[in-house]
């Protein structure tokens, strides 16, 4: 998971628990101090060392988790590990905001997250 913080902490919670999944662990740049408490003990290392991580230890799944102000790295990450065999995964925080019946849409290949939607159409 690319992100210590809480929203990176609360996805690999429900991977392990609800999709079996095996978590290694977290990437972030921040201190250990300024990540999630849980996180700091499974930090793999910085945001510059995910790539040669995923090649050497066969990573097969990758989910950033950063927060979307974060875009520029965000890129820069998927440049990096878009060489592996690993597949990626954006998630977005939306958390912060109040999403009632919210989902994911596509639209002709743009990905829409639905906050509100009316049930009057």
């Amino acid at each position: 998971v690319v992100g210590a913080g809480p929203l990176g902490h609360k996805l690999a919670r429900a991977l392990r628990e609800s999709q079996g999944v095996i978590c290694l662990g977290y990437f972030d740049d921040r201190s250990r101090d300024r990540l999630h408490p849980a996180a700091g003990e499974e930090l793999l290392g910085r945001l510059s060392e995910l790539s040669d991580y995923v090649r050497s230890h066969g990573v097969r799944e990758v989910y950033i988790t950063l927060p979307l102000g974060s875009q520029p790295r965000i890129v820069e990450l998927l440049e990096q590990v878009q060489g592996t065999t690993a597949s990626l995964f954006f998630v977005p925080d939306v958390f912060g905001i109040s999403i009632i019946q919210g989902r994911l849409q596509d639209i002709s290949g743009v990905p829409v997250v639905g906050i509100c939607e009316t049930p009057f159409t």
